[in-house]
């Protein structure tokens, strides 16, 4: 459905590879889900070490 290539979707999965934002935007409309839902741990999203999760302000984690 993302018409990513099955193996490199494996290799998504298992951590072998980072994606592209043109990537993670056709497995966010494959999964008909918000690009961050992607991205969110339980304990906020974290982006190279900084919280995004709090609005508009960037703290360090």
């Amino acid at each position: 459905m993302a018409d990513i290539d099955r193996t490199y979707m494996s290799s998504i999965e298992r951590g072998k590879r980072n994606i592209s934002l043109a990537i993670a935007i056709k497995l966010s409309t494959a999964l008909e889900t918000n690009i961050l839902n992607l991205i969110t741990k339980e304990n906020g999203t974290y982006i190279n070490g900084f919280d995004i999760s709090k609005g508009d302000s960037i703290s360090k984690k």
